[in-house]
C-alpha cells in the first residue's frame, strides 16, 4: 500500500489528536517537501498561542524531523506545479493543490494507486475531484 500524507495527517499523528490516523506502512509513505514548512509553522503557531510550552515545541520539532526521515519527501517540480495549476472547479488553496498534484504525480510515476490522507474537508473534496482515493475524512 502506498500512502500520501498531507500536513493535517502528519499533525494529527504528531499531536496525538483523536480520529482516524494514517497507518504506519512498511511499503511506502510519501509527502511533498512543503510538509516540512507547513508542520513547522503549525508547531510554532501552537506554541505562540499558548497551547504547547517551549519544551513540547522542541520535542514536536524533533518528532517532525523523525517523521520526515521515515517518509519519502517529494520535491516540488515543474511537473507538479503544472498539475497543481490545472482547474479544480472549486476553490482550492495553493498548498492544498500542491499536495494533491504531488499525489497525482506519484501515482503516475509509481504506476500504482496512492491513498491520499488528509483531515481537511475542502482538500479532501478537491482530491476526490481529481480521482484520488481519500482517506482520513469522509468526502
Amino acid at each position: 500500500m502506498k500512502i500520501y500524507l498531507d500536513a493535517s495527517a502528519v499533525l494529527r499523528i504528531l499531536f496525538r489528536e483523536s480520529g482516524p490516523r494514517a497507518p504506519r506502512t512498511k511499503d511506502a509513505a510519501f509527502s511533498s517537501q512543503i510538509l516540512r514548512v507547513e508542520a513547522a509553522r503549525a508547531i510554532e503557531r501552537a506554541h505562540l498561542a499558548g497551547r504547547i510550552d517551549a519544551g513540547l515545541r522542541a520535542r514536536k520539532t524533533i518528532e517532525l524531523g523523525d517523521v520526515l526521515k521515515a517518509i519519502s519527501v517529494v520535491p516540488v517540480s515543474e511537473d507538479i506545479v503544472a498539475i497543481a495549476a490545472e482547474p479544480f472547479g472549486i476553490p482550492v488553496r495553493a498548498l492544498d493543490a500542491i499536495h494533491i498534484a504531488t499525489a497525482i504525480y506519484l501515482q503516475s510515476e509509481l504506476g500504482a494507486p496512492v491513498d491520499f490522507w488528509t483531515h481537511d474537508a475542502v482538500q479532501a473534496r478537491a482530491a476526490a475531484i481529481r480521482a484520488l482515493a481519500v482517506r482520513g475524512i469522509t468526502v
